[in-house]
């Protein structure tokens, strides 16, 4: 299975013609579905991966379809679909499938789904019930991280957050800086709004009083903050001439930040019961 996607790539004309036209027809109808879903409740078409450009694996094993999506190289007028057929294989791991996709195609946040493979010869109105169910699924998500970001004053933070991987992906050596830049902000947004000071060690200090960290010493408290505290400062720019981030530099920062924020929301987010 190791070279699963890259073999599978480089013999396409192993899937037959009509299996391809099937899995084709398949997605783009999801996706279809998918914006109709997130135009019906007001949300812009990138809200979701799979409303905007975006390139995809589709592939097909003996029980299911599976999508590997990712933004990729994909741009507002170019995306990529790579079509696989892996009956062969009986049923396959997509988590195996996702480190084969990163490794090939040098892919990162990549998204997956399942559907069954029966689905391929239901009819098109039972199929658009399971596209419905999942990109509602999708929307309740959506509309719960806003309802938290909302109720905890944290919303400047996630949009931060979105700021840095969308300067991210633009890349470069100013994307990239910016994308440190935007994580940087993101953690100082995230300790005003839960704690009203920009101060991490402060901020954190006056959480865990609050009983807002759940149930963690005191050393364990600020041992994370120290670790936000390195990280706020690994994305800040240093020296009188510092140095343009670099892709792994930015890639590195934005992963961090992106756990240091779902893990302090997490546990403020339980303790508030939201």
């Amino acid at each position: 299975m190791a070279n699963t996607i890259t073999t599978a790539v480089k013999k396409s004309d192993s899937m037959s013609q009509q299996l391809h036209g099937q899995l084709s027809q398949f997605y783009r109808n999801f996706l279809k579905e998918h914006r109709e879903i997130l135009n019906g409740h007001g949300l812009p078409a990138r809200a979701t991966l799979f409303g905007q450009p975006h390139d995809a694996v589709i592939l097909v094993d003996t029980a299911s379809i599976i999508v590997i999506a990712c933004k990729g190289t994909a741009t507002d007028t170019s995306s990529t679909e790579h079509y696989i057929d892996l009956s062969s294989k009986g049923e396959v791991e997509v988590p195996m499938l996702m480190r084969s996709a990163a490794r090939d195609f040098g892919w990162n946040d990549m998204i997956p789904l399942v559907f069954s493979r029966i689905l391929l010869d239901k009819s098109e109105v039972e199929q658009k019930k399971e596209y419905h169910q999942i990109s509602e699924a999708m929307v309740e998500n959506i509309q719960r991280r806003r309802k938290v970001a909302d109720e905890l004053g944290i919303t400047e933070a996630f949009e931060y957050l979105a700021n840095a991987k969308a300067r991210f992906d633009t890349g470069g050596a100013t994307g990239f800086s910016d994308c440190k830049a935007n994580c940087r902000n993101a953690i100082k947004s995230l300790m005003i709004g839960l704690a009203k000071t920009e101060d991490i060690n402060l901020a954190m200090k006056q959480l865990n009083k609050e009983g807002l960290l759940g149930k963690r010493e005191a050393e364990v408290v600020e041992a994370i903050s120290n670790l936000i505290s390195k990280l706020h400062g690994l994305a800040s720019k240093k020296g009188t001439h510092p140095p343009l981030a670099d892709e792994d530099d930015a890639l590195f920062t934005l992963k961090l930040t992106n756990s240091a924020v779902e893990y302090i929301v997490t546990l403020v987010s339980k303790a508030k019961g939201l």
